[in-house]
């Protein structure tokens, strides 16, 4: 296939994002010849793997990877958006460029998930963003927020967060006491690591804010460090007044043209008593492999989230991560950032790379 053909029958899948795509194992054939052809960076990685007698399957690019070099499969100047990384993994940022052609694919993308399981009841929310200083004005997550507020938002809809990257509280606290009476839902966009003060402050105070029916909230940028998952989902809850199903998580890493959501919301509109995960679009295939060995482990048992992401054919689709995870019911759950000494074979593996590769 040449790009065009490529883009084409890609984009064909994001209005479906569930479906079952007979074509991808031929779609992967494709892109993997595209990106050895055109990504330096992925192309320069496979030919290591091979001189390593690592010539069988699919090379998976480390993710640090896009933290020092250009991986994408177009020259620097075409791009139109850079998307960056918060810098948590090695205290340094990482780069994801898009043309003006990938980055109307990522949107496609984004839009189709939406309305599967982040809205597939409603068209319309009063939308909330609590999750980006001005530090991270690139993220891809204020992005999609951005995008949800053109797409499904009323003219109210708004940053609650000032320009030094701190919490609005009165004027938060004022519009969702007002929204609460209204007839339209609300969409809370959350980055935890922003606000988790601001809900247990809430507590503290005795501050409930109950969101009118139907509300729900977007969750990003976990970290199990700060708090246990479930306890903040039980936080949320209390301080909002909503049922567990209408808290999802985005597994949004800038490195992925699309994201993973989870399917809680969409199993309980459809009558289904199924675990909380995310779930894969058609597009995608997630695997979980050993921390040490890099191979794949047997469903249930946590190892390092690795994917293969046709949206990302524009710049690398087969991608090994540094997050701990595991498979469970139809999809998978997400742990978080691996340490050092927790995944062995993967920063082995990195450095092996920085030393090996020419890639600055």
């Amino acid at each position: 296939m040449n790009h065009g053909e490529l883009h084409d029958a890609i984009t064909s899948l994001t209005s479906r994002p569930f479906c079952n795509a007979g074509n991808f194992e031929s779609l992967v054939h494709e892109v993997l010849n595209y990106q050895y052809a055109r990504n330096g960076v992925y192309r320069k990685y496979c030919d290591f793997s091979d001189k390593r007698g690592k010539n069988s399957g699919i090379h998976y690019l480390p993710v640090d990877i896009f933290k020092y070099g250009y991986v994408a499969c177009f020259p620097q100047e075409d791009a139109v958006t850079v998307f960056k990384t918060a810098g948590t993994s090695l205290r340094k940022s990482g780069s994801h460029y898009f043309t003006k052609e990938s980055l109307e694919l990522k949107n496609r993308c984004f839009e189709g998930l939406a309305k599967e399981l982040l809205v597939p009841d409603r068209k319309m929310f009063r939308v909330v963003v609590l999750c980006v200083p001005a530090s991270l004005r690139n993220s891809k997550f204020l992005h999609n927020a951005q995008y949800f507020i053109d797409k499904f938002g009323t003219k109210d809809s708004g940053y609650f967060v000032n320009e030094n990257g701190e919490f609005e509280n009165d004027r938060l606290i004022n519009f969702l006491r007002s929204a609460a009476y209204g007839d339209i839902p609300v969409f809370i966009f959350i980055n935890i690591d922003y606000a988790y003060k601001f809900v247990v402050d809430c507590l503290k105070k005795g501050i409930i804010l109950p969101l009118s029916k139907l509300s729900r909230i977007l969750l990003s940028g976990f970290k199990e460090e700060k708090v246990a998952k479930q306890e903040f989902y039980y936080l949320l809850q209390k301080v909002f007044d909503l049922h567990e199903y209408f808290l999802i998580d985005d597994y949004g890493m800038t490195e992925s043209t699309s994201s993973w959501y989870d399917n809680v919301l969409r199993n309980k509109l459809n009558g289904k008593n199924e675990q909380r995960c995310k779930i894969d679009p058609c597009w995608c295939r997630t695997e979980i492999v050993d921390a040490s060995t890099l191979e794949k482990v047997e469903d249930g048992k946590v190892g390092l989230i690795r994917y293969i992401n046709l949206a990302n054919f524009n710049t690398c689709s087969f991608i090994l991560t540094n997050d701990l995870g595991y498979k469970i019911g139809e999809g998978f759950e997400v742990i978080g950032k691996a340490s050092r000494e927790e995944a062995d074979g993967y920063y082995d593996l990195l450095e092996r790379l920085l030393t090996t590769m020419s890639i600055l």
